[in-house]
């Protein structure tokens, strides 16, 4: 259990150790020597001789201890203020308060009782004696049943903090002093009791007068301006059902915050705006070149907005102004139906937690073109665009990056239309995930974010083995070695998804070459010249940052596939997109594949290609081949996968890294 020290928590173990010697230590030991005392004089003594001496002071040093109650009353008071109505409250306040007075009551009554029955009179008389002449006709008080004893003491007790009339009165000086104590206690806690009751009372009843006012005001201005009966009773029930509605406080609201210092509130923000930021991995890249910005960033463009239901959030055709963040709630989008009608998304969309609506306002000029209305009561992040634009300006790495963000973003918009792509709309822009957008930027930025990604992930790592101890360093340090390694040599580049895991980014090249008899070009093995792996896909080559597709298809040809040199027509491009985890680097990859068809050359008989040649038996499936020792040899134990080798020969290439290679012409069969 920590504490707090000028606002800074404190969870070190010898100071909180050293606090607690300070403090409740000195009332816990005598407790607990007390209770080990009593034990061991009750073993060596018997049953019958223990010391009630102990046992009395330690129930008494317990009950001092009962104080720290206290800190449980004000942490249920905290939870009431922030979980029940004002209603629930009064209530929950009226409850807690009666269990204070009969709190309060037992210890008095016990006090009482225990005074009562000692020997500690100097007059010779004690109350609990007085009462049995007058009460219990001669009856001795201490052989009456326990309960009517305690119900004699409570009742005592509750009189002198309700100060009503008494029915025992002290008898000796001891008594007196007790009287007297009760009855500063009684006062004081009586009065205090009145006035929060009345105080919690009067807030109510004002809470309740504002809504009252506000619903005579509205009937008022209705019958003032002749309104139908009919929209008169729809209005007042809207009105009456909103003003029923718990409303969430507003930062505007909350006055004290205007006392903390810029600082501390923007980290404040920064733990409230953060969790629903970082779904969009865009944030998670600001957070990590500078944390500081992103805290400006909060304070500065964002707010929360609260919305009843039916409310609307935009209409069709305003101007966005800021981008949306949906916390809690669910919202209902309506798409124009000229969209609808050109294939866009349907019509009426569900928005769930953590959605972003009009996030392309941040990105560009940007028109609504839905309209968005709250199915229930929703809290939502307003991200104001003027204030966005300034916050990042700011800051001259943030701002180089977004700008570029900016461009891949807005060339998306312009570009998202029927056929290729569905229209742009507030919840979607097609091919704008954060991966897609990255790929296309330069290649100091694909470092930048690569770098960012990595470092991110290592801070995460080392605070889950500084909490956990759960941290296999050697096997993440390789990982991230070798993820480092591949970025460098512009093979691939890390980006951080919506949870904030690794997602290695591959972009590749692929060549469908089909002969005019239907066959396909395919890679069926790779490995060095000692061993070949088998397995069938397309040939092709992962695309260098910067390096445009015509670059990465010549070399392609100068490298692997030199045997296809200048016996090739290009034709159109593919997009795909694959996501697969990795066995290499155990992190989920996305393949970015870029497939180009092509044929070859008119006149070029692919038999007479200038490559290795193996004869093959006519439509034999691959098993064995062995070549001279200029090449290689492999084998596998089950055919080719993707379908038999009808061809009659395996063409072998070796490229500048010694990496072998064996190409077929193979007629695709079903998987």
């Amino acid at each position: 259990v920590g504490f707090y020290v000028s606002d800074r928590l404190v969870l070190d173990l010898r100071s909180i150790a050293k606090r607690y010697v300070l403090g409740w230590f000195m009332m816990d030991l005598p407790v607990v020597m007390l209770d080990w005392a009593n034990l061991i004089v009750g073993i060596g003594l018997g049953e019958g001789m223990r010391v009630l001496r102990f046992t009395k002071v330690g129930r008494l040093l317990r009950l001092m201890g009962m104080v720290r109650m206290l800190r449980v009353v004000r942490i249920l008071e905290s939870m009431a203020e922030v979980y029940l109505s004002h209603s629930s409250r009064f209530v929950f306040q009226v409850v807690c308060s009666l269990a204070a007075i009969l709190w309060a009551a037992h210890l008095l009554a016990c006090i009482w009782f225990a005074v009562g029955a000692s020997d500690l009179t100097d007059t010779g008389c004690r109350w609990i004696d007085a009462y049995s002449a007058v009460h219990d006709g001669g009856q001795d008080f201490l052989e009456t049943s326990l309960l009517h004893q305690y119900l004699v003491a409570l009742n005592w007790a509750i009189g002198q903090i309700a100060l009503g009339a008494l029915e025992t009165l002290p008898q000796n000086t001891a008594e007196r002093a007790c009287f007297l104590f009760a009855t500063l206690v009684g006062f004081l806690g009586g009065s205090t009791l009145v006035s929060s009751l009345s105080a919690a009372m009067i807030d109510l009843r004002m809470l309740k007068k504002d809504k009252t006012a506000k619903m005579r005001v509205l009937r008022q201005y209705l019958l003032e301006h002749s309104v139908p009966s009919r929209l008169s009773t729809l209005v007042m029930r809207q009105v009456q059902k909103r003003l029923a509605c718990p409303e969430r406080l507003l930062e505007s609201e909350v006055r004290a915050l205007s006392l903390l210092s810029p600082t501390l509130r923007a980290e404040l923000r920064m733990e409230i705006f953060g969790p629903h930021l970082q779904t969009k991995p865009i944030f998670r890249v600001f957070l990590t070149l500078d944390a500081l910005a992103v805290q400006r960033l909060c304070l500065d463009a964002m707010r929360f907005e609260n919305l009843v239901q039916s409310d609307e959030l935009f209409t069709t055709g305003q101007p966005a102004e800021a981008a949306y963040v949906l916390v809690q709630g669910e919202l209902r989008y309506h798409l124009e139906q000229v969209f609808v009608n050109s294939g866009a998304d349907e019509a009426v969309t569900l928005v769930a937690q953590d959605m972003w609506l009009s996030e392309a306002a941040l990105w560009s000029e940007w028109i609504h073109v839905g309209r968005a209305e709250s199915v229930t009561v929703c809290e939502l992040i307003v991200i104001a665009v003027e204030e966005f634009v300034m916050s990042i300006s700011r800051n001259a790495t943030l701002q180089y990056f977004t700008v570029e963000y900016c461009q891949q973003f807005h060339s998306r918009i312009v570009s998202a239309k029927p056929p290729l792509a569905l229209y742009p709309t507030d919840l979607h822009i097609p091919f704008t995930d954060f991966s897609d957008l990255v790929v296309s930027m330069p290649k100091e930025l694909q470092m930048t974010v690569s770098k960012a990604a990595i470092q991110h992930v290592k801070h995460n790592w080392l605070k889950q083995r500084a909490i956990r101890g759960s941290f296999n360093s050697l096997n993440q340090r390789v990982l991230l070695g070798s993820l480092r390694a591949e970025v460098r040599s512009s093979q691939s580049l890390v980006v951080l998804d919506g949870e904030g895991d690794l997602l290695r980014v591959v972009c590749l090249v692929t060549l469908l070459l089909v002969r005019s008899d239907g066959r396909t070009l395919a890679q069926i093995a790779k490995g060095t010249h000692i061993k070949l792996t088998p397995g069938c896909l397309l040939p092709g080559a992962k695309r260098l940052s910067g390096e445009e597709i015509a670059d990465t298809i010549l070399r392609m040809l100068q490298d692997g596939l030199h045997f296809l040199s200048g016996a090739l027509d290009l034709g159109c491009a593919e997009r795909k997109i694959e996501q697969l985890m990795s066995r290499g680097f155990n992190v989920n990859t996305r393949y970015h594949k870029t497939i180009i068809h092509a044929k070859l050359k008119d006149g070029i008989d692919p038999d007479a290609l200038p490559a290795f040649k193996v004869s093959r038996p006519e439509a034999a499936p691959v098993r064995h081949c062995s070549t001279d020792r200029s090449f290689t040899s492999w084998h596998t134990e089950e055919p080719v996968d993707a379908g038999e080798l009808v061809a009659k020969q395996v063409y072998m290439t070796s490229d500048s890294d010694s990496t072998v290679r064996a190409f077929a012409w193979l007629t695709p069969g079903a998987p």
